[in-house]
């Protein structure tokens, strides 16, 4: 079984905003996923988008929110890599 899970926007953005239509699945994904004891990432990138998006409705809430998120989501710095040898 794979240890390490990347989390969507999508999935993180159910999970932050109870209206949508898959935030208690979201919700009980993420559960299961602790409950494992699976690490979590994200992009940090995806956080700013999260608040973006949720401070829409509502700015603390999306706060709140991210606060949330950053608890038990290990954040990845995507960095770009120059390659100058091909990769097979």
């Amino acid at each position: 079984m794979y240890k390490n899970i990347f989390l969507d926007a999508n999935i993180l953005l159910d999970y932050a905003d109870k209206n949508r239509i898959f935030h208690e699945v979201s919700t009980k994904c993420i559960e299961f996923c602790l409950k494992q004891n699976l690490d979590l990432y994200t992009s940090c990138d995806l956080i700013t988008t999260i608040y973006y998006i949720v401070s829409k409705q509502n700015k603390i809430k999306a706060l709140e929110e991210v606060q949330k998120l950053i608890i038990f989501v290990m954040l990845l710095n995507f960095q770009i890599v120059i390659l100058t040898k091909p990769v097979i």
